[in-house]
């Protein structure tokens, strides 16, 4: 059976939010005996951060910022497994 996973540092987003820049994900620190790996799903939400949906595609540690994303909110959900 799998550890328990306990974020000790939460995941984040670094990057420039303009078109045309990246945005990367850090899935932050968690605690586990066992090896961790991370998936990530981008989302766009609208400008107030509400009404999030996936991005399609948009599952690497770093997204690419396009015309889609100006004036919207863009999310990163980092899942930990072990």
């Amino acid at each position: 059976m799998p550890d328990e996973l306990l974020a000790t540092t939460p995941p984040s987003v670094s990057g420039t939010a303009r078109d045309g820049q990246t945005l990367s994900a850090d899935p932050g620190v968690w605690q586990s005996s066992t090896p961790i790996t991370y998936a990530y799903q981008w989302r766009r939400c609208d400008a107030g951060g509400a009404n999030c949906a996936d991005i399609a595609g948009a599952t690497g540690q770093a997204y690419a910022l396009g015309t889609a994303d100006v004036g919207a909110t863009i999310r990163v959900v980092v899942t930990a497994t072990n």
